[in-house]
């Protein structure tokens, strides 16, 4: 079972990857590639929920840049995207706040 015990923008880290140092990442957007700086554990993350969802991460990650605010770091929208996946598995009741506000309203830096 997976607890959140607090939300964060700052870089994830799990057991299995517990360095929070963001590393360059290539993804298509549209024409072009962008280099995003993220860690692997939000990286690996996202290349997970692609996978379940039977798309590219590129598809995935231009459509949480697209939800994402105009001012939002997608480093930032990345993790809440994340955070989200996994709280949308774990009932209202057992969630920190700031996912249940997330879940009701949205990502809003």
């Amino acid at each position: 079972m997976v607890e959140i015990i607090r939300l964060s923008v700052e870089p994830i880290t799990t057991p299995e990857f517990p360095d929070h140092t963001p590393r360059p990442r290539h993804v298509r957007f549209g024409d072009s590639y962008r280099t995003l700086y993220l860690e692997d554990a939000t990286w690996n993350a996202l290349c997970g929920i692609a996978r379940e969802q039977e798309r590219s991460v590129d598809e995935l990650c231009a459509d949480i840049q697209s939800a994402a605010a105009a001012h939002a770091s997608f480093a930032q929208a990345a993790r809440y995207y994340v955070f989200d996946h996994i709280a949308a598995q774990i009932p209202d009741c057992q969630l920190p706040s700031e996912l249940r506000d997330i879940r009701r309203y949205g990502y809003r830096p």
